[in-house]
């Protein structure tokens, strides 16, 4: 006897119409596929817009405490309620070793772990994420960047002698320092001075805040916020209104470049030639002057800032755009 599980399934090839089972698709068969959006994740800015103005506060509140201690421990309870003690203590400890690694290494250091502790956070790679990429711009471009450089801040500071008098207390602290220290410790100055917040202050600024900030913002918008929050940080009000143009350069450098790189050297280079000028030059002033270094800054950087001003215009950028996609390049996604 024969069970019904026993007997093999059906065939209903020969039924006509809707009866008849499927066959196989036809060879000339197309199946269409629908273009979709792709999907793609924004990048916070806040995150980033908060730990590169967060860090301004901090840095200032950490280097104070260290000099706030160091006048203690020398001078006592006395040196922080008499206020001509301090000046006094101040300006002679920033002229020793001590002084100029205490005025400027522990704000240096905020930065560079607000940057790069903010950036080990993040799902991009380190690298990627502070801007330390190749870059789209050759060598011998960045050679012109670099010597045109100077010259920004020589007429800047020109530009802000139009407005304001006299140098603050506080540049006039720091150039006297650098007068001193220029004579018997060059090296160590060019690297606490010039070396050190080319670097740091290049990844915070320009590498985690505005990277962040080009994905999501117009260029222009991005730039100038980073530029501006990079000038508050030297908190002096003269000295913030002198490095705006700066950091707009700097910031330019680095959108156009799609590296920190070539800002970092930039940075680096621009604070060296204001070393240079403490240690040649016979008094410190805002105003533009025709002394022999001052008229080689401005015969070597003239022609450079001209050429790296070209290059900045005619190269395409190299960074990220919005929505974390290659500049110059459109994504789509297929979904059958």
């Amino acid at each position: 006897m024969t069970h019904a599980d026993d007997l093999p399934p059906p065939d209903f090839d020969f039924l006509p119409g809707p009866f008849a089972a499927p066959g196989p698709p036809a060879a000339d068969e197309i199946v269409m596929a629908e273009l979709v959006p792709p999907t793609v994740d924004l990048p916070r800015v806040w995150t980033a817009l908060l730990v590169g103005t967060l860090s301004i506060p901090v840095a200032a509140v950490v280097g104070g405490a260290v000099l706030a201690a160091g006048m203690f421990l020398a001078m006592g309870p006395r040196g922080l309620q008499d206020d001509p003690s301090m000046t006094n203590w101040l300006e002679s400890f920033a002229q020793t070793r001590l002084g100029l690694m205490v005025m400027v290494l522990p704000g240096q250091l905020v930065f560079l772990v607000g940057a790069v502790g903010a950036a080990c956070l993040s799902p991009q790679g380190l690298w990627d994420r502070l801007g330390l990429r190749r870059g789209g711009l050759s060598l011998w471009s960045w050679l012109a960047l670099m010597l045109g450089t100077p010259l920004v801040g020589v007429l800047s500071s020109h530009l802000l002698s139009l407005f304001v008098d006299d140098m603050s207390d506080q540049l006039k602290l720091v150039e006297d320092m650098m007068r001193v220290h220029v004579r018997d410790f060059p090296v160590g100055l060019i690297v606490i001075v010039a070396v050190v917040p080319g670097i740091v202050e290049e990844l915070l600024f320009r590498g985690y805040l505005q990277s962040r900030l080009l994905r999501r913002w117009p260029p222009l918008l991005a730039v100038g916020t980073s530029a501006l929050i990079f000038s508050v940080a030297h908190l002096d009000p003269v000295h913030v209104l002198g490095v705006i143009p700066l950091g707009f350069w700097l910031g330019a450098v680095a959108w156009r470049a799609g590296s920190i790189w070539p800002a970092m050297l930039c940075h680096a280079v621009n604070n060296a030639v204001a070393v240079a000028g403490a240690a040649v030059q016979d008094h410190a002033t805002l105003e533009l002057t025709w002394d022999p270094f001052s008229a080689t800054v401005l015969a070597v950087g003239g022609p450079a800032f001209l050429l790296g001003l070209g290059i900045l215009v005619l190269a395409p950028p190299h960074s990220r755009g919005r929505h974390g996609q290659p500049v110059g390049r459109a994504t789509t996604g297929l979904q059958a």
